[in-house]
Protein backbone atom coordinates (compact mmCIF):
# COMPACT_ATOMS: atom_id res chain seq x y z
CA UNK A 1 0.00 0.00 0.00
CA UNK A 2 3.09 2.40 -0.07
CA UNK A 3 3.97 2.70 3.47
CA UNK A 4 6.84 1.79 4.59
CA UNK A 5 7.87 0.05 8.09
CA UNK A 6 10.70 -0.96 10.16
CA UNK A 7 10.83 -4.88 12.04
CA UNK A 8 10.52 -3.13 15.29
CA UNK A 9 7.44 -1.27 14.33
CA UNK A 10 5.93 -4.06 12.34
CA UNK A 11 6.83 -5.91 15.89
CA UNK A 12 4.59 -3.02 17.42
CA UNK A 13 1.61 -3.50 15.31
CA UNK A 14 1.72 -7.38 16.01
CA UNK A 15 1.87 -6.94 19.61
CA UNK A 16 -0.92 -4.76 19.44
CA UNK A 17 -3.37 -7.05 17.46
CA UNK A 18 -2.69 -9.63 20.08
CA UNK A 19 -4.07 -7.58 22.40
CA UNK A 20 -6.94 -6.39 20.51
CA UNK A 21 -8.00 -9.96 20.47
CA UNK A 22 -6.99 -10.74 23.97
CA UNK A 23 -8.63 -8.31 25.31
CA UNK A 24 -11.62 -8.79 23.00
CA UNK A 25 -13.44 -11.56 24.35
CA UNK A 26 -14.67 -10.03 27.49
CA UNK A 27 -14.24 -6.02 26.31
CA UNK A 28 -16.13 -6.84 22.94
CA UNK A 29 -13.31 -4.18 21.22
CA UNK A 30 -14.27 -5.93 18.04
CA UNK A 31 -16.29 -8.07 15.86
CA UNK A 32 -13.23 -8.69 13.54
CA UNK A 33 -11.94 -11.67 15.17
CA UNK A 34 -9.53 -13.69 12.30
CA UNK A 35 -6.05 -12.40 12.79
CA UNK A 36 -6.20 -12.37 8.69
CA UNK A 37 -9.25 -9.84 8.75
CA UNK A 38 -7.27 -8.32 11.26
CA UNK A 39 -4.00 -7.86 9.59
CA UNK A 40 -5.88 -6.40 6.71
CA UNK A 41 -9.29 -5.08 7.79
CA UNK A 42 -8.16 -3.08 11.00
CA UNK A 43 -3.77 -2.46 10.64
CA UNK A 44 -3.87 -2.28 6.62
CA UNK A 45 -6.82 0.42 6.96
CA UNK A 46 -5.80 2.37 9.49
CA UNK A 47 -2.37 3.44 7.59
CA UNK A 48 -3.03 2.94 3.97
CA UNK A 49 -4.33 6.48 3.56
CA UNK A 50 -1.02 7.44 4.61
CA UNK A 51 0.86 8.00 1.03
CA UNK A 52 -2.25 9.95 -0.50
CA UNK A 53 -1.92 12.89 2.65
CA UNK A 54 2.22 13.09 2.83
CA UNK A 55 1.49 16.81 4.27
CA UNK A 56 -0.11 15.78 7.81
CA UNK A 57 2.13 16.66 10.12
CA UNK A 58 1.48 17.84 13.81
CA UNK A 59 -0.67 16.92 16.84
CA UNK A 60 -3.32 13.86 15.63
CA UNK A 61 -6.03 12.94 17.47
CA UNK A 62 -8.19 9.39 16.78
CA UNK A 63 -12.13 10.16 17.05
CA UNK A 64 -13.71 7.02 17.99
CA UNK A 65 -10.37 5.17 18.84
CA UNK A 66 -12.68 2.22 19.55
CA UNK A 67 -9.30 -0.92 19.87
CA UNK A 68 -6.85 1.61 18.88
CA UNK A 69 -7.46 1.62 14.93
CA UNK A 70 -5.75 3.69 13.52
CA UNK A 71 -4.72 5.41 16.37
CA UNK A 72 -2.45 3.03 17.89
CA UNK A 73 -0.49 2.22 14.24
CA UNK A 74 -0.05 6.02 13.85
CA UNK A 75 1.14 6.01 16.84
CA UNK A 76 3.82 3.16 16.46
CA UNK A 77 4.56 5.16 12.93
CA UNK A 78 5.73 7.54 15.08
CA UNK A 79 2.80 10.34 15.02
CA UNK A 80 1.90 12.62 17.85
CA UNK A 81 -1.45 11.09 18.66
CA UNK A 82 -4.56 11.84 21.25
CA UNK A 83 -6.82 8.67 21.37
CA UNK A 84 -10.00 9.93 22.43
CA UNK A 85 -12.87 7.01 23.32
CA UNK A 86 -16.35 7.74 25.05
CA UNK A 87 -16.79 4.07 25.63
CA UNK A 88 -14.82 3.04 29.27
CA UNK A 89 -14.09 -0.10 28.35
CA UNK A 90 -12.28 0.56 25.40
CA UNK A 91 -10.85 3.74 26.92
CA UNK A 92 -9.55 1.52 29.94
CA UNK A 93 -8.12 -0.91 26.71
CA UNK A 94 -6.63 1.91 25.09
CA UNK A 95 -4.87 3.20 28.23
CA UNK A 96 -3.70 -0.80 29.10
CA UNK A 97 -2.01 -1.10 25.31
CA UNK A 98 -0.21 2.22 25.26
CA UNK A 99 1.28 1.40 28.50
CA UNK A 100 2.15 -2.23 27.21
CA UNK A 101 3.65 -1.01 24.05
CA UNK A 102 5.73 1.79 25.43
CA UNK A 103 4.11 4.83 23.58
CA UNK A 104 3.94 8.63 24.74
CA UNK A 105 0.12 8.27 23.47
CA UNK A 106 -2.64 10.35 25.71
CA UNK A 107 -6.61 8.80 26.57
CA UNK A 108 -9.02 10.89 26.52
CA UNK A 109 -11.66 9.06 27.97
CA UNK A 110 -14.60 10.87 26.98
CA UNK A 111 -16.78 12.58 24.36
CA UNK A 112 -15.05 14.90 21.67
CA UNK A 113 -17.59 17.54 22.43
CA UNK A 114 -15.65 17.37 26.24
CA UNK A 115 -12.46 17.42 24.75
CA UNK A 116 -13.21 20.39 22.37
CA UNK A 117 -14.82 22.91 25.99
CA UNK A 118 -11.44 22.26 27.73
CA UNK A 119 -8.90 21.98 24.55
CA UNK A 120 -10.62 24.04 21.49
CA UNK A 121 -8.16 24.44 18.65
CA UNK A 122 -5.68 22.07 20.13
CA UNK A 123 -5.10 19.66 17.34
CA UNK A 124 -3.90 20.34 13.44
CA UNK A 125 -5.16 16.39 12.41
CA UNK A 126 -8.41 15.01 13.06
CA UNK A 127 -8.58 11.27 11.91
CA UNK A 128 -11.68 9.08 12.53
CA UNK A 129 -11.95 5.60 11.10
CA UNK A 130 -15.51 4.21 10.63
CA UNK A 131 -17.04 5.98 13.14
CA UNK A 132 -19.94 8.52 11.89
CA UNK A 133 -21.46 10.12 8.77
CA UNK A 134 -19.32 13.04 7.22
CA UNK A 135 -21.63 16.08 8.56
CA UNK A 136 -21.23 14.83 12.10
CA UNK A 137 -17.86 14.69 11.65
CA UNK A 138 -17.15 17.73 10.33
CA UNK A 139 -19.09 18.86 13.48
CA UNK A 140 -16.99 17.35 15.84
CA UNK A 141 -13.64 17.67 14.29
CA UNK A 142 -13.99 22.20 13.82
CA UNK A 143 -13.88 23.37 17.65
CA UNK A 144 -10.53 20.81 18.21
CA UNK A 145 -8.72 22.30 15.15
CA UNK A 146 -6.71 25.18 14.76
CA UNK A 147 -7.45 27.54 11.94
CA UNK A 148 -5.73 25.91 8.83
CA UNK A 149 -5.87 22.30 10.55
CA UNK A 150 -7.35 18.99 8.75
CA UNK A 151 -10.12 16.12 9.23
CA UNK A 152 -9.18 13.25 7.28
CA UNK A 153 -12.09 10.71 7.54
CA UNK A 154 -11.65 7.00 6.45
CA UNK A 155 -14.47 5.84 4.89
CA UNK A 156 -15.89 2.84 2.55
CA UNK A 157 -17.72 4.47 -0.42
CA UNK A 158 -19.84 6.84 0.82
CA UNK A 159 -23.15 7.79 -1.37
CA UNK A 160 -23.79 11.59 -2.62
CA UNK A 161 -26.48 11.98 -0.11
CA UNK A 162 -23.54 11.76 2.60
CA UNK A 163 -21.12 14.07 0.66
CA UNK A 164 -23.93 17.08 0.40
CA UNK A 165 -24.63 16.40 3.90
CA UNK A 166 -21.09 16.51 4.81
CA UNK A 167 -20.92 19.93 2.55
CA UNK A 168 -23.61 21.23 4.39
CA UNK A 169 -22.38 20.88 7.67
CA UNK A 170 -19.06 22.11 6.85
CA UNK A 171 -20.20 25.38 5.85
CA UNK A 172 -21.75 25.91 9.20
CA UNK A 173 -19.05 25.05 11.25
CA UNK A 174 -16.04 26.08 8.72
CA UNK A 175 -14.88 23.08 7.36
CA UNK A 176 -14.28 22.68 3.64
CA UNK A 177 -13.55 19.28 1.64
CA UNK A 178 -10.63 19.64 -0.10
CA UNK A 179 -9.88 16.14 -1.67
CA UNK A 180 -11.26 12.90 -1.69
CA UNK A 181 -8.75 9.83 -2.41
CA UNK A 182 -10.30 6.82 -3.53
CA UNK A 183 -7.77 3.31 -3.13
CA UNK A 184 -8.49 -0.34 -2.88
CA UNK A 185 -6.84 -2.56 0.31
CA UNK A 186 -4.94 -5.87 -1.14
CA UNK A 187 -8.27 -8.23 -0.76
CA UNK A 188 -10.45 -5.49 -2.96
CA UNK A 189 -12.50 -3.32 -0.44
CA UNK A 190 -12.58 0.06 -1.54
CA UNK A 191 -11.90 2.87 0.86
CA UNK A 192 -12.17 6.62 0.18
CA UNK A 193 -10.70 9.14 2.61
CA UNK A 194 -12.28 12.31 2.51
CA UNK A 195 -9.99 15.69 3.74
CA UNK A 196 -11.44 18.54 4.84
CA UNK A 197 -9.38 21.80 5.96
CA UNK A 198 -10.65 24.26 8.73
CA UNK A 199 -11.19 27.32 7.74
CA UNK A 200 -13.61 30.37 7.76
CA UNK A 201 -16.64 31.50 10.12
CA UNK A 202 -18.24 29.35 12.00
CA UNK A 203 -22.43 29.77 11.82
CA UNK A 204 -23.12 28.02 15.28
CA UNK A 205 -21.57 27.80 18.46
CA UNK A 206 -19.84 24.71 19.10
CA UNK A 207 -19.22 22.77 20.70
CA UNK A 208 -22.96 21.68 20.88
CA UNK A 209 -24.23 19.32 23.11
CA UNK A 210 -22.74 15.39 23.47
CA UNK A 211 -24.58 13.36 21.17
CA UNK A 212 -26.15 16.18 19.22
CA UNK A 213 -23.99 15.66 16.01
CA UNK A 214 -25.20 12.33 15.73
CA UNK A 215 -28.43 12.80 16.41
CA UNK A 216 -29.37 15.84 14.49
CA UNK A 217 -26.35 16.52 12.31
CA UNK A 218 -26.44 19.81 10.91
CA UNK A 219 -26.46 18.81 7.32
CA UNK A 220 -29.66 16.98 7.90
CA UNK A 221 -31.60 19.22 5.83
CA UNK A 222 -29.91 19.50 2.57
CA UNK A 223 -30.85 18.13 -0.31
Amino acid sequence: MGVSITAWQAQQLVRHAHLVLEWNSSRNLTRIVDPDDVCVLHVVDSLAFLPHFPQLRGRMIDLGSGAGYPGIPLAILGHDVTLCESVQKKAAFLEHAVVALGLQTWVFAGRAEDLARTQPGTFDVVVARAVSSLASLTELAAPLLREGGHLVALKGVPDAAEYERGRAAGASVGMQEIARKRYVLQRGEERTAVQYLRQGPVQVRLPRRAGMAQRHPLGAAAP
